[in-house]
């Protein structure tokens, strides 16, 4: 839901009228205290992950200028792409590179691994991050040697990886053993398998929330969540995709900061109503929380997008979620009204800017 040209929200009553040209009239702009606003500064969607998505970040404005004049057709715009993610179900998802401390023990205790990063450049890294020497760069050489290492190699190591892994006990793997097998089972052959043991696997709760920055490397892995973003189709990706993948780019773009990152709870603002104020000036996101007959009376305000999912369970089986999805489990609407909500519905989830 949104006004970016890539893929504009419609007008319901006459869908060959864009959101974007509707709010480009005088007439329907608004203002927030003294500034004029003629779009939506954000984008929502609603996602069912059922299987990994790729390894990606999104760059600065400034980056993004820059790949937009050298490749537009795959860097669509000039802007930033900031995003929050909040859980509508149990969520996975990869976010941040681990502790360096913690990925040296995996580099010592899976050969695999070393030979995929390359031994030399293996060793190098585990001697900076123990003679604590630049974390940031040692973790960027080791990145950058692992993303950009010969194919053939990286499917060597990962299928004799994959094979040493099913003769050990359950007992015996970590879950990063474990996070591995998933991916290779989605995408064989592919290095972001690896990415099991350089970033940090979250399992976020119903209404947990993660904010990413620019320049942070992620993947969502499974579950449904709602996703709150600057509007902007710019995305960096470098593994489990088959899409255009410009690795160079993003490993010279990365922050290389290490260490789990902060899963946010929201502000409880008063009865049934949470805030999500993540450190970004394009969105905030209100999430009401109602019961059957329950009402909630929200501040108003001129233009609302809403998304109204109902919490899902984990589908036991591919086929029950391909039938769940058959099915409409949420929509959105832009609303031009102040809202009063009297809902029989479980969940509503309101997205405006902020100033």
């Amino acid at each position: 839901m949104g006004t970016h040209p890539s893929g504009p929200s419609r007008i319901q009553s006459d869908p060959s009228v864009t959101l974007s040209s509707f709010l480009d009239t005088s007439e329907n702009a608004f203002t927030i205290g003294e500034k004029e606003v003629r779009g939506l500064p954000y984008l929502l969607k609603i996602l069912s992950v059922g299987g990994a998505l790729s390894i990606q970040a999104h760059p600065t404005r400034e980056l993004a200028k820059t790949l937009h004049a050298q490749n537009p057709s795959a860097y669509k715009d000039e802007n930033h792409k900031p995003e929050m993610a909040i859980a509508l179900s149990p969520f996975q998802a990869l976010c941040g590179f681990r502790d360096c401390n913690e990925i040296v023990k995996d580099v010592a205790r899976v050969p695999e691994f070393a030979d995929a990063i390359g031994r030399v450049e293996a060793d190098e890294f585990v001697k900076s991050i123990k003679g604590s020497s630049d974390k940031a760069e040692a973790l960027k050489k080791a990145f950058g040697s692992l993303m950009r290492q010969d194919e053939a190699q990286v499917t060597d190591c990962l299928k004799k990886l994959v094979q040493r892994l099913g003769k050990m006990e359950p007992e015996q793997k970590t879950p990063q053993d474990k996070t591995l097998n998933d991916l290779y089972a989605q995408y064989p052959g592919d290095v972001g398998c690896f990415a099991a043991y350089l970033m940090n696997k979250l399992d976020l709760e119903p209404n947990d929330a993660i904010f990413i920055g620019a320049n942070e490397p992620h993947a969502y892995l499974q579950g449904e969540c709602v996703e709150i973003m600057a509007n902007s189709d710019n995305v960096v990706r470098a593994g489990l995709t088959p899409k255009f993948k410009d690795v160079d780019v993003l490993v010279e773009m990365l922050t290389y900061k290490d260490g789990p990152p902060e899963v946010m709870k929201g502000d409880v603002v008063k009865k049934n109503l949470k805030m999500y104020r993540p450190p970004c000036e394009d969105f905030q996101l209100e999430q009401v929380d109602l019961k059957k007959g329950e009402s909630v009376k929200l501040d108003p305000a001129k233009y609302v997008l809403t998304n109204y999912p109902v919490p899902i369970p984990p589908p036991p089986s591919v086929e029950a979620r391909d039938a769940r999805l058959r099915k409409r489990r949420a929509k959105t609407a832009i609303l031009l009204i102040s809202l009063f909500c009297v809902l029989c519905l479980l969940c509503l989830s309101v997205a405006r800017p902020c100033w």
